[in-house]
This record gives structure tokens, C-alpha cells and sequence, in this order.
């Protein structure tokens, strides 16, 4: 099923993203992972799938056409008609397992939960007929499997979103993840400077951006990403953004015009004004926005994408509705006496504003920039990856390693940071900047390379490379070959179950080959809880029981416990949590 849109639209060619370490022979020079602009025809598989104890597909066909058509006008519309979008949508496919077997992990949140229903989900798509590898991105529409308040999610590898719902606007949010955009949050200050310390980040709590909060904003129809965004994607051209370094006048029109790319610019999409080393003040005009249309809005930009957005109340203490005042209105001044920044609206029309700009001299560097060359943004590996990184400091040069100091890079896994547990890391203080790392040791599940760039001149700078290791693939043979009954199953850990649990938990693993086994609980901070198994047994499937209890026979008391089977000289480590 494809969704085709009766409208048609003038392209401008954008750009093509190029992945990859080397091209004949020679380096690629460093980029930016923060600019990835995006193919000017951008190709996306909705995948529908159901569970065998379900009684209904997600999405239905009706509502399916729906949500095509907005995330199809979405998109084009936010890209000023530079991009354009198809859209083919599965039948609702059949998954193998029952709910059980995709069972959210209470410890990590998400990681080898929607590891393992992408891995099904994408293979079934491709027994249907669909070339996933072809699309730039799948939205996977299944039963919420995931216990977090989201109804999607989208930050996993680049290119997968997972929504739980027949949701429009959900869906373009999530897509907007897989740009690796961050939410855009919203700085709630009771009193005082909009910029003071003693404010809040709010969550969500950009109401008039697709990557803020929906529920708010509501009674709009559509709403554009913000042109920090904007900007990464290739959206917005660097020429239609007034990079400000001295004191001027400048013309920001409404961000909902398209960017004039013919001639020379006089109404800018917005203004960018350096904060610090790592932070930019972005000024911009949301004229079809009822309660943002009264001013100018500005948001911090920050050059990681480990951080939203944040946008700034220029009058703070309005209570809980404090967005709908947060636009700077004419005749009003703004002032980071720090920065040495000041920004005043002189005039409002309906498609534009006119914003005076004073800037000090301001003699903060520039933060490394960082690019990841290998693997290729959502590729999901296996076996011994190599990972190569490269970074700069641009006050220092353009190439490879210029200005640097040293470079960490760390594999984690889990996307949930607060239980991100560290694999692999070294420390690097010349290029190449490289990790191998031989993945069959561990889980399959989500990971990401963290990678932090210390320049000689004391700056750093950090990002998140999130992607897929999985070595086990679907959790069914797709053909004869992937399969063959002489082929001994794989070494393999699983995930217990019940996770949480109270008082007994199953846990179950194979081995390849015979010889010594040792399956042992630990606590998180290392500590031999009990050995559950250490015995010689044979090749083949083993379960085992755990009652919550140690060695010596007491209840242990609720928590996170690591689980590690230690067989044929390999090592793989779960994680399960005990609720009393």
C-alpha cells in the first residue's frame, strides 16, 4: 500500500548524506554530526504489526491513509518544498512471539525490548516484499511494549521510530528523533532575568515546536520545528541565518515563510547569536502561532545533541501558562549582561519583525567539533565493529585532530543514561580516533558510542551515537539458509522472566557446545549475590529458577541485580530487578 499525495510540488535538490570512512583510498575530511542534511527525497515504510494474543491490527487501513497524508504534508511543508516524501505502508503483519517475549525491561527502559520487535518486525516486512534497506526510515506502529509515559519513541539508531498510536503529529515527532533532534524543552523562570539559574527545565515544554508539547498547542493544526533544527537538516541555509557578530538592525521573517535562496537575503529565517563556547541564542518569528505571534522567540542552541532546546520566557511568572507569553514583545528589551547580548523588537507586522541586536565583544572559543565516520547512522552491526571518530577544534583548524587534546570514546548500552552501563572505552590524544570492540560478548540491545573531545585549549565538547548490536537477528528463520537444521543454536543469554519480579524469576540460555557452565547473580555494584549454576552441562536449551534469595538463604531486597553466564570462554551479562 502507498500513500501518494494529489499535490505536487517544485524540488530543489539537496545534498545526499555520505556515510563511510574512506572513499578511494583516501579520508574523508571531518564533518559536523550535527549537520546531516537530509536526501531530497526521503523514502519511509510504515510497518504495522500485531501480536499473536492480540485481537486486532494497530492502525487501520482508513486511519493509516491518514496518518500518511499528515506526516507526508508535515514534513514538505517544514522543509519549505525542498524534500519530498513516500510513503508505503505493510499490511498488518503477524509477529512471531507473543507479547511476553517482547517484555519491557524495567531496568533499561527500552533497549532490548524494541531491539527485539524491530528485528521481527523488519524481517516479516521483507517476507512481504518490502526492501527496508531502500527506505531512509520505518515507523513501526505496535502495541505500546515500553512503561514510560510516551506513546512513541525515536532516539534509537537514526532511522526506527516505534508509536504506539493512530497519532499524526506523534509520528512526525518521533521521525524527528530519528534526525537526532532533541525535544524542545522550555526554561520556566518564577521571577527575575528569563535567563536565571534558579529556573527549570521543562520538559516537552515548547508548545509551538513539533519536538515540544502537542497537547498544548493543540488547537494548531501544524507547527514548524524550530531552525536550530532546522538548520541541521539543511532546511534552513546557512545564508538565510544572520550569524551576528557586531551591533545591528536586522529583518526576521515569519518562520513559516519559505527562505528566499535567489537572491541576496534581506528578511532572515532567523538570528544566531553566541552565547558561550557551547551555546547560541536563536531569535526567530512565529507569525501563524496564536500565542507566540506577539514577538520575536528565543530559544538556546546548544552544539551537542545530548541537549533540547530551550526556549526563554521573556516574562517570567505567569503561572502555569507561562508559554503564552514567552515571546519578547515590542519595545521590550532582553539582556544577558554575561554574554553581552542585547536584543530589543522594534517593529511587529504580520510576516515580519524588526529586531535591533547589541553585542559585545565576545572572546569565548568554539567547543570541538565531532563527527562519527563509522559505522553508518542506522546500521545495525554485529561481530567486531570498528568505530572511527574524527574531531576538531575550528578555532585551531579544519583537519582531523587540530587543536585537540585527547578524544574519549565509550560504547554503553541501554538509551536510558541513568542506567547506562560502560562496555568499552578508551582514551585517544592523536588520530586515528578508533574502538574495536567484538560485540558477541554482548546483548543485544540499543547502544550508543559516547564520544567527548577535550581541545588543548580546554573547551570539550560531547555526543551520542545511538544505534542497534544484535547478532541474533529475528527471533525466526526467514529461509532455509538463515537456518539450517544441521546449524547449532546460537550462545545465547535471554532476558528473564516475569522482569520486575516477586518472588521467583525463569532464566533461560543455550549453549553450543558442551563443557563447564557458570550462571551467577551479582548486585549492581559487583557483588556474588548466588551462583545458580556451575556444572558441566551439554549443548542445547537450559532454564534455570531463581527464588530472590542468596547464598545463605535470605530474601534479597528490591533492586537491580546483574545475571552473567560465563560458558566455552564467552561471557554475556542481563540485567532483571526484584520488587518487593
Amino acid at each position: 500500500m502507498r500513500y501518494e499525495s494529489p499535490f505536487s510540488t517544485c524540488l530543489a535538490v539537496s545534498a545526499l548524506l555520505v556515510w563511510g570512512a574512506t572513499l578511494l583510498g583516501q579520508s574523508v575530511p571531518p564533518g559536523d554530526l550535527l549537520n546531516r542534511p537530509l536526501p531530497a527525497e526521503l523514502r519511509i515504510l510504515f510497518i504495522r504489526v500485531q501480536y499473536p494474543d492480540d485481537s486486532g491490527g494497530i492502525v487501520s487501513d482508513a486511519a493509516v491513509q491518514n496518518l500518511a497524508h499528515v506526516v507526508k504534508e508535515s514534513l514538505e511543508a517544514n522543509s519549505y518544498g525542498t524534500l519530498t516524501v513516500s510513503i508505503d505502508v505493510t499490511p498488518v503483519l503477524k509477529m512471531p512471539q507473543p507479547d511476553a517475549y517482547y517484555q519491557f525491561d524495567a531496568v533499561r527502559g527500552v533497549g532490548p525490548t524494541l531491539t527485539r520487535i524491530r528485528a521481527d518486525a523488519v524481517a516479516l516486512a521483507e517476507q512481504a516484499g518490502y526492501a527496508v534497506a531502500d527506505y531512509d526510515r520505518e515507523v513501526i506502529y505496535t502495541k505500546k511494549q515500553w512503561e514510560s509515559r510516551a506513546a512513541g519513541f525515536g532516539t534509537f539508531n537514526f532511522r526506527t521510530a516505534f508509536v504506539s498510536c493512530n497519532c499524526d503529529y506523534l509520528t512526525v515527532h518521533e521521525l524527528g528523533h530519528s534526525f537526532d533532534w532533541k525535544h524542545a524543552n522550555f526554561w520556566r523562570v518564577e521571577s527575575g532575568s528569563p535567563i536565571s539559574t534558579d529556573g527549570r527545565e521543562i520538559n516537552y515544554g515548547d508548545a509551538f515546536d513539533i519536538m515540544g508539547d502537542q497537547i498544548k498547542g493543540r488547537g494548531r493544526a501544524f507547527h514548524h520545528f524550530n531552525p536550530w533544527y532546522k538548520m541541521r537538516v539543511g532546511w534552513l541555509p546557512q545564508a538565510n541565518i544572520a550569524t551576528v557578530t557586531e551591533s545591528d538592525t536586522f529583518t526576521v521573517q515569519a518562520l513559516e515563510h519559505p527562505p528566499d535562496t535567489l537572491n541576496p537575503v534581506q528578511r532572515y529565517s532567523a538570528l544566531r547569536i553566541k552565547k558561550d563556547a557551547a551555546t547560541d541564542y536563536w531569535v526567530f518569528y512565529r507569525a501563524q502561532e496564536e500565542f507566540a505571534n506577539a514577538g520575536a522567540l528565543i530559544t538556546w542552541g546548544f552544539h551537542t545533541n545530548r541537549r533540547a532546546t530551550l526556549l526563554l520566557d521573556m516574562t517570567p511568572g505567569a503561572g502555569s501558562e507561562e508559554w503564552k507569553d514567552a515571546a519578547l514583545t515590542p519595545g521590550h528589551l532582553f539582556f544577558d549582561p554575561e554574554a553581552g547580548v542585547e536584543i530589543k523588537v522594534l517593529e511587529k507586522t504580520s510576516d515580519a519583525l524588526r529586531v535591533q541586536v547589541f553585542v559585545a565583544p565576545n572572546t569565548a572559543g568554539s567547543v570541538p567539533v565531532i563527527d562519527v565516520l563509522q559505522p553508518a547512522a542506522g546500521q545495525t552491526v554485529s561481530g567486531t565493529v570498528r568505530y572511527e571518530v574524527t574531531a576538531f577544534d575550528p578555532d585551531a583548524g579544519a583537519a582531523n585532530g587540530a587543536g585537540m587534546a585527547r578524544v574519549r570514546l565509550e560504547l554503553e548500552n541501554t538509551l536510558a543514561e541513568e542506567f547506562a552501563q560502560i562496555w568499552a572505552d578508551t582514551v585517544l590524544h592523536a588520530p586515528p580516533y578508533t574502538l574495536e570492540v567484538d560485540t558477541r560478548a554482548l546483548n543485544d540491545d540499543g547502544y550508543f558510542l559516547l564520544v567527548t573531545a577535550f581541545s588543548a585549549d580546554g573547551d570539550s565538547n560531547q555526543v551520542r551515537f545511538p544505534h542497534i548490536i544484535d547478532n541474533t537477528g529475528p527471533s525466526f528463520p526467514t529461509s532455509v539458509a538463515d537456518n539450517p537444521p544441521s546449524t547449532p543454536d546460537r550462545f545465547r543469554l535471554f532476558q528473564n522472566y516475569p522482569n520486575p519480579f516477586n518472588p521467583e524469576t525463569t532464566i533461560r540460555y543455550r549453549l553450543t557446545t558442551p563443557g563447564p557452565v557458570e550462571l551467577a547473580v551479582f548486585d549492581i555494584r559487583g557483588r556474588r549475590v548466588r551462583t545458580l549454576v556451575r556444572a558441566k552441562q551439554s549443548a542445547g536449551a537450559h532454564t534455570v529458577n531463581w527464588d530472590g534469595r542468596d547464598a545463605k538463604g535470605r530474601a534479597v531486597a528490591s533492586g537491580v541485580y546483574v545475571y552473567r553466564l560465563v560458558a566455552g570462554g564467552r561471557v554475556q551479562v542481563r540485567r532483571m530487578a526484584v520488587l518487593r
